[in-house]
């Protein structure tokens, strides 16, 4: 087989068409080539913001049969997977721990992140092939390790017989059971939750006048300006920790991946179309994934609203049958209705000290997250 192997510093070096033909048979919408330039171009994700581009293609004569988005990092900031301890166990030990080599979606705290793999070719063959190319590359340029979040898991078993090591971790879903409606989905719960879920509902009236839902492709260009407004205060409200966007990255949301985007709108006045609060959504296929929300003032159980019950009420009526509301808050979404699933990110590193402290704790640490993934779904099924 011979292949050859281009590293790249911006993901414009690479022909979308190309790109998009191995990306899009995964309908994962987070490893785009238009999400992920859109970072890039909105200067999001650069070396100037600790996420250096170095995505890796895989080349046949002149056809591409594969590719890894990949970023070095200088800080564990935005990935969601807080390995900061690990940082702190390899400096004490004399060793850098950065940089070191990520594959993600940057920001994008959601699993089916993987190799992008043409559909004709070997999948195994060739992670193995992209694997070894990986190792050189990281050993020749000082990489201390290499990183691959929230994994697709039918590719991380793959990537696990080559020799990567799980990490488990957990994602909060909710599945559509065959609702047929809202009263459907409510009456999973106990009485006690159910007259919880409608309080909360109903302290909303006259606070706002109604909610929309809207596509990306259908809404006001001004939305988009809306939700990074939304985004920012939400952000501020938690001392920016998670201000990892800006502007032009949502307003360039408004072209070709606007496709994806469901947009839940608040709006306080019946004569304003203008939102008092927003939250964003992505959709593809059956697959929801909640992205972000916010507003100006503050309403009472309006984030329980516009993050969960609208979005569940519309995938209901859209036969989604997951939905991802993102990371955080297990306590809050798992009387809500969403089960913790095990997540796996996938770790290697090259200083053979650290790679032995790591062997010999993983599969500790993984112990004590299997516990607690058990713990939130016992709270959750206590409906």
């Amino acid at each position: 087989m011979t292949l050859a192997f281009q590293w790249h510093t911006a993901l414009k070096t690479i022909n979308r068409e190309a790109w998009q033909r191995l990306a899009q048979p995964y309908g994962f919408p987070f490893l785009d080539w238009d999400w992920l330039n859109l970072l890039e171009t909105s200067g999001c994700v650069s070396s100037k913001t600790g996420w250096m581009p170095l995505h890796l293609s895989v080349w046949r004569k002149d056809h591409l049969i594969a590719a890894a988005p990949l970023y070095g990092k200088f800080h564990s900031r935005g990935e969601f997977v807080f390995d900061q301890q690990i940082a702190e166990v390899s400096e004490q030990l004399g060793m850098s721990y950065y940089p070191k080599l990520l594959g993600m979606s940057p920001f994008t705290p959601v699993s089916g992140y993987r190799f992008l793999v043409h559909p004709d070719e070997d999948e195994f063959i060739l992670c193995q092939h992209m694997l070894r190319e990986i190792d050189t590359f990281c050993r020749q340029k000082n990489l201390s390790s290499c990183h691959f979040l929230r994994t697709d898991p039918n590719w991380s078993q793959h990537m696990h017989t080559l020799g990567m090591s799980p990490w488990l971790h957990h994602a909060l879903i909710w599945e559509n059971r065959g609702y047929d409606n809202f009263e459907d989905y409510l009456d999973v719960f106990n009485s006690k939750r159910r007259k919880n879920i409608r309080r909360e509902r109903r302290k909303l009236d006259g606070q706002t006048s109604r909610f929309v839902i809207v596509s990306g492709s259908e809404a006001p260009e001004a939305w988009f300006n809306y939700m990074y407004d939304f985004y920012a205060a939400t952000c501020n409200k938690f001392s920016n920790w998670s201000h990892y966007l800006n502007r032009r990255f949502f307003q360039g949301l408004s072209g070709n991946l606007a496709r994806y985007i469901v947009f839940v709108a608040a709006v306080e006045d019946d004569n304003s179309a203008d939102p008092v609060a927003l939250s964003m959504l992505i959709r593809q296929g059956e697959q929801l994934y909640g992205r972000y929300w916010g507003s100006m003032d503050h309403f009472d159980h309006l984030h329980s609203e516009i993050c969960y019950y609208q979005p569940i009420q519309w995938a209901i009526a859209n036969n989604i049958r997951f939905f991802d509301a993102g990371s955080g808050n297990a306590e809050h979404k798992s009387r809500r209705g969403f089960l913790a699933q095990p997540v796996y990110s996938l770790h290697r590193f090259y200083e053979p000290a650290m790679s032995r402290i790591w062997q010999a704790n993983v599969n500790h640490i993984n112990q004590i997250e299997q516990k607690h993934i058990e713990i939130i779904n016992a709270s959750s099924r206590a409906i």
